[in-house]
């Protein structure tokens, strides 16, 4: 039960004394909405593993706070949280678009095919190869992050190409009559050669992002090219296997029904009349490509960064909505800089350097509870005085009494109750006007938490306000009612205040030995080094501000890190070793086609889908009103080995069957490109539904990319494989061209 009569006064009393001399010990926002409180990791954010951890068993005692406590909405925010709930929502996401995906594409299989038994191997050998991709994970990182949790999603959608050729050339072959051991001798001579060329550059292409050094891209490419090339061996192991065995198991269990195999459902017949159109006009879909081109061009070079990383992550998530709530209510910012003294002196030089910018909220260092040496001679005399005449209070209240108490307290004599009254109205109204300029000061240097403190004290526009109720309640009260009040609660509150500034009125010195051991636990290191934290006060991935905020930092002390720090040089590395991403993996792709055609000139043309599509993914995704940032940036690279595969099964059919039969390698191999091009934009698009928007926009990117390359692969790279061999030239490609492809 609460405290009544003078006891209510005394804990009222000394409730008031310590906000006066110690302060609130919570720290609580303007409105007092939000109490924040900061926990600093005693392990380096670079260990993602313990990292997780450690806050998955801080998010733990959350929880179980707010289960306990229903009135309470505890929440984490900061860059471990972050990395943590991230990677929650990331696995939720994936694993949710694995299962999506594997469902839609056997879907898909069985409608074109038109059985079930060969798409299920198909999805099997799929499977193993995952699994085998999933078990060298293990053995290498041994563990995911962000950009390499989609991985399963990713070798869906290209691992099935593989199995599409290999299926679809085996099914033709069977339904025209031939025997398992031909048809699968027509797996590996047909579209064999195309399928382990289309794996080798997309593999090459992801492992050329591991020569850039960055972390996040060595996990990517090693673990992606890895797994494309297990893929690969599952697809021509496992499957052809599956296939001779259950065609074996077949006959002996039923041996009067036969398995029956189809071709192809997808003839598309539009596609062998798109051949012969392209075969008499190629300049024309060349130049019709350029128009297309340069209108995707013109948006693509409006391309913008997005810089915020918040703006990457679902709206909702915990870590963001806090994120964004600490820095309204309280004006910082939770990324910081540190800096690190090995003096109190330097660390107070660059704390009032710091605290001179607009961009910084607050600053944290041990010379806070450390006054200068000038500013402890100046304060000394002040202190003695003040410690006197506490002593004064004291002693004549103990001694003398309240009333010789009161009387030590003035010499002049005490005015009339009404007199009393009025005076202190008078110093309510005048004290509510220097809060009313102090807000409007706080306003005009957009100082947001001051001017909300100022409002709540001296009143809105609506005229509500601390003042506003002290003075209607003084107003109301009678002279003496009001005198008894003030003096009951006076003679409770005066002894307990002076006693709290007498103790703290001391003389002597302060120095960093003499602060309490928690305060030198928190910014004093074991080698004696003093710990400066530097938070902004606005959001600091809105334009340049970051930048900004840490030159200020760096002028004050060139050697400075944080989160801040790390977030910063993470954005500028994915923008430089992005682009050497890039390079490395043209390069080695163009050698892989160059060893493979051993023609400059096809592998050339080989690459031309790929840039033009790249242009159009682009454009594409600009004129959707989407924005490039620090994860979908990582679809860059990887278009680059997904993209490829198309133009080298369009130049290996070519190159089987001769320019001149431009209609029949459309009719076969467009089809069966279309079908991989259809699975594997599935896989990216259930990616795009993601509720994590970084993933999602990079499902959409690679999706776009997709499309696009295909739609280069089978109208402009023909033309120009038209253009470049004319039939029945020399420039006729010398391969032979009887062969029939078989996809």
């Amino acid at each position: 039960s609460q405290p009544q009569g003078p006891a209510s006064r005394d804990v009222q009393a000394e409730a008031v004394s310590d906000l006066l001399t110690i302060g609130d010990p919570y720290s609580f926002s303007g409105d007092d909405s939000l109490l924040i409180a900061m926990a600093t990791p005693a392990i380096s954010v670079d260990s993602m593993d313990e990292t997780i951890e450690g806050v998955g068993k801080l998010q733990g005692i959350m929880d179980e706070l707010s289960e306990a406590r229903p009135g309470i909405d505890a929440r984490l925010a900061g860059m471990p949280a972050l990395m943590y709930q991230e990677m929650q929502v990331g696995t939720q996401d994936m694993g949710l678009s694995t299962v999506v995906s594997l469902l839609l594409v056997l879907a898909i299989f069985v409608l074109a095919f038109r059985m079930w038994t060969a798409p299920v191997l198909v999805m099997f050998s799929l499977l193993v190869g995952i699994c085998w991709s999933a078990g060298l994970i293990a053995l290498t990182f041994g563990r995911l992050n962000l950009f390499t949790l989609m991985f399963a999603v990713i070798l869906i959608g290209l691992g099935i190409d593989f199995a599409i050729h290999l299926l679809a050339a085996y099914t033709t072959a069977r339904a025209e009559g031939k025997s398992t051991a031909d048809a699968v001798h027509s797996m590996f001579h047909g579209p064999g050669a195309g399928v382990v060329t289309g794996a080798l550059t997309t593999s090459a292409a992801f492992f050329a992002l591991a020569l850039t050094g960055l972390e996040a891209l060595v996990e990517l490419g090693v673990i992606l090219g890895s797994g494309i090339l297990l893929t690969l061996v599952a697809s021509l192991t496992v499957l052809p296997a599956g296939l001779v065995l259950t065609e074996r198991i077949w006959a002996k269990v039923a041996p009067r029904r036969a398995q029956k195999f189809r071709p192809v459902r997808l003839a598309m017949p539009v596609l062998g009349s798109l051949g012969g159109a392209i075969e008499r006009r190629p300049w024309g879909v060349v130049v019709l490509f350029v128009v297309v081109t340069g209108f995707f061009a013109s948006f693509a070079s409006r391309a913008a960064y997005e810089p915020d990383m918040l703006e990457t992550e679902p709206p909702d998530m915990e870590a963001v909505t806090l994120h964004r709530d600490v820095l309204e209510k309280f004006e910082i910012h939770p990324d910081f800089a540190m800096m690190v003294t090995d003096d109190v002196e330097k660390t107070r030089g660059i704390v009032e350097k710091m605290k001179k910018n607009r961009l910084v909220g607050m600053v944290d260092a041990v010379s806070e509870f450390v006054p200068s040496a000038a500013q402890q001679k100046k304060r000394g005399p002040i202190a003695r005085n003040i410690k006197e005449r506490m002593d004064e209070i004291l002693r004549a209240r103990t001694e003398l009494g309240v009333a010789r108490a009161d009387a030590a307290e003035t010499s002049v004599p005490r005015p009339d109750p009404e007199e009393r009254k009025r005076r202190l109205l008078g110093e309510l109204d005048r004290l509510q006007s220097n809060v009313q300029e102090m807000g409007q000061l706080a306003f005009a240097s957009v100082k947001n938490r001051l001017y909300s403190a100022c409002q709540r004290l001296a009143g809105a526009e609506d005229g509500r306000g601390a003042f506003v109720a002290l003075r209607a309640w003084v107003e109301a009260a009678s002279a003496q009612s009001l005198r008894q009040k003030i003096s009951a609660y006076e003679d409770a509150y005066v002894p307990k205040l002076a006693t709290k500034l007498r103790a703290m009125a001391q003389t002597s010195p302060i120095t960093v030995q003499s602060l309490p051991e928690e305060i030198k636990e928190r910014y004093i290191g074991s080698d004696g080094a003093n710990l400066i934290t530097v938070y902004a006060s606005v959001n600091l991935w809105e334009g340049d501000k970051a930048e900004l905020f840490i030159d200020h930092a760096k002028k004050a002390d060139a050697q400075v890190t944080g989160s801040v720090v790390m977030m910063n040089r993470l954005i500028e590395l994915i923008g430089s070793k992005g682009l050497a991403a890039v390079l490395f993996a043209l390069g080695a792709v163009f050698v892989i086609l160059l060893i493979d055609f051993r023609s400059l000139r096809l592998a050339v043309l080989a690459l031309c889908p790929l840039g033009v599509g790249f242009v159009m993914m682009v454009g594409a995704f600009v004129l959707l009103g989407r924005k490039f940032d620090v994860v979908n940036l990582e679809a860059i690279p990887l278009i680059l080995g997904i993209g490829i595969d198309d133009a080298v099964h369009v130049v290996h059919a070519v190159r089987r069957r001769g320019v001149g039969a431009l209609p029949g390698v459309l009719k076969s191999t467009g089809r069966a490109l279309i079908l991989t091009s259809l699975t594997t934009g599935i896989a990216f698009g259930s990616i795009a539904f993601a509720s994590h928007r970084g993933m999602a926009s990079m499902g959409l990117l690679l999706a776009l990319g997709v499309g696009a390359c295909l739609l280069a692969s089978l109208l402009l790279l023909p033309a120009l494989l038209r253009i470049t061999y004319r039939r029945g030239t020399s420039k006729q490609p010398k391969e032979v061209q009887h062969a029939a492809d078989t996809v």
